[in-house]
């Protein structure tokens, strides 16, 4: 999956930017304030896709207010990408 520069979710223009987390903390973070999503760029590719689905769903979660607690949106991330890799809906390598 190539990973793009900004992405639309729920109305919300967001940036999206490789960033460096400190070892072990964050492969992806998404501010509100700023409407910006910072994915772990020395990740492997698949960790970075995964992690662009999961701040995604943080995206819609904070857009329809429904509040859904890390472990929630961890479990439908992940489950998302992969109906999505199983299906070979992402391409190899983007």
């Amino acid at each position: 999956m190539k990973i793009p520069k900004k992405i639309k979710i729920c109305g919300y223009d967001f940036k999206v930017k490789d960033h460096h987390f400190e070892a072990g903390t964050h492969f992806g973070l998404l501010k509100y304030q700023s409407l910006t999503i910072y994915i772990e760029k020395d990740a492997k590719q698949q960790v970075r896709e995964e992690a662009f689905i999961h701040e995604i769903i943080h995206g819609i979660d904070y857009a329809t207010g429904k509040e859904l607690d890390e472990d929630k949106i961890s479990a439908l991330s992940r489950a998302l990408y992969y109906v999505l890799k199983d299906n070979n809906l992402l391409k190899e390598g983007d």
